[in-house]
């Protein structure tokens, strides 16, 4: 439930997604602005902030060759692009990445982290991100946003879930999702947490199907 759900919301979005930031981006894809763009792309990880047109130009001009910290812009960008899964960032970053860096080490747990957030299996993220935290130490409020992601697709998804099992998807303790309840102005019921109505789990009306005989059908005519 938790991929189709992600899939309807960003799959089949990034070839547009891809055309729109690169219509007006001659200014940004000048050589001469690749350091002013990886320092930007910095300051958005320790600001906690997301230019997605800045970032997008950046891996334009390493796939242009212009040479630069190439490797930690890549890097930078794709955890950016990490934090804002919903906004298919990642899938239209990932356009722009030659293959040939698809196997460093903090490119591929980023790849392998946006892989398992898209196939909803949050747990594995967790363990994943705990055995690889050094890719995302620079990135403020990093956490935060998959949390959010997270939440988003399960009160997408559910109209209510057990407390404990939020507990695992968010990897947090007790207290801090009573945190995110209250912030979230999100109910309990006993041991499970309750979620307003989405398109997917709402019941929609069954329709019946009727046979009507040639006598009925030439009545009508």
């Amino acid at each position: 439930v938790y991929k189709r759900q992600y899939q309807r919301r960003v799959h089949g979005e990034s070839q547009a997604a891809y055309q729109q930031h690169f219509g007006n981006m001659a200014v940004l894809c000048e050589s001469r602005n690749l350091k002013e763009l990886e320092e930007r792309v910095g300051k958005q990880l320790k600001e906690n902030t997301f230019d997605m047109q800045v970032n997008i130009g950046l891996l334009k001009l390493y796939r242009m060759g212009n040479k630069g910290d190439t490797v930690n812009g890549i890097r930078n960008v794709l955890l950016k692009a990490l934090m804002n899964l919903k906004e298919n960032a990642f899938n239209t970053s990932m356009f722009l990445v030659a293959e040939k860096y698809w196997e460093d080490e903090n490119i591929a747990a980023l790849r392998k982290s946006a892989e398992l957030l898209e196939q909803a299996k949050f747990e594995e993220f967790w363990a994943h991100h705990k055995e690889n935290k050094q890719v995302t130490k620079d990135a403020a409020g990093f956490e935060e946003a998959i949390r959010e992601f997270v939440l988003d697709l399960v009160a997408a998804s559910h109209r209510r879930i057990e407390g404990a099992l939020l507990l695992k998807y968010l990897s947090v303790s007790q207290s801090e999702l009573d945190g995110v309840l209250k912030t979230k102005a999100l109910k309990k019921e006993g041991s499970c947490v309750l979620f307003p109505q989405a398109e997917l789990t709402v019941a929609k009306p069954k329709v019946q199907a009727q046979t009507l005989s040639f006598e009925q059908i030439a009545t009508v005519f």
